[in-house]
């Protein structure tokens, strides 16, 4: 005999990692000429906020806004100096549907997947001032989380026992699972891991 409970579980239905390469503006500290920028460093990355910017049957769109700590070494006054600057960015990650099914509460999360690199930087001319423009290439993992509603087959009888393949002593009843108590105590994790798999393909 069996029958169908419906349960409310948390599942990942999207997932996906993108790199981006983008370029951040840093105004010019008031009053210096900077004659060259040297190099640079980027010592701290963090998320700052992430928001679903567009949910339809095709994918959803992320935004995620990210702060760096960035380091520049420049030259300026025939001496070589340091400027330590927080930059911000702000990219979209589009990740498709893992299938059809309809999720709701959904959570977004999302992270750093490797140390961001500096790649180049330059002066610009501007009419309120220089700025430095610096050249950031960074991965972002985004997953997707949200509440689904699954139907599992539970078992009342035999019929799981000999699904989940338990060795015929045990499961010929009562009586036998009495007379072995030892054997058996020593396999509940076993036993449990089976029967859950067999529910699980029945979904």
């Amino acid at each position: 005999m069996e029958e169908t409970k419906k349960i409310i579980t948390k599942a990942v239905y999207g997932n996906r990692i993108q790199t981006f390469r983008n370029i951040v503006r840093i105004p010019v500290r008031e009053g210096e000429m900077i004659k060259d920028v040297l190099g640079g460093t980027i010592n701290r990355a963090k998320i700052l906020s992430t928001s679903i910017e567009e949910d339809d049957n095709r994918g959803i769109k992320v935004r995620v806004n990210a702060e760096f700590e960035i380091h520049i070494w420049y030259w300026s006054d025939n001496d070589t100096k340091v400027y330590k600057v927080n930059a911000e960015s702000s990219d979209i990650i589009e990740i498709k549907k893992q299938g059809p099914e309809n999720f709701s509460h959904v959570d977004v999360s999302v992270w750093m997947k490797e140390k961001p690199e500096y790649i180049d930087a330059a002066v610009i001319g501007e009419n309120k001032g220089d700025q430095i423009a610096v050249q950031l290439e960074y991965a972002l993992e985004a997953e997707i989380i949200g509440e689904t509603l699954l139907n599992i087959k539970v078992f009342n009888d035999n019929r799981a026992v000999e699904a989940a393949n338990i060795p015929e002593e045990i499961a010929d009843g009562p009586a036998e699972i009495a007379t072995r108590p030892a054997e058996i105590a020593a396999r509940p994790m076993e036993l449990a891991n089976k029967l859950e798999f067999k529910y699980l393909q029945n979904l």
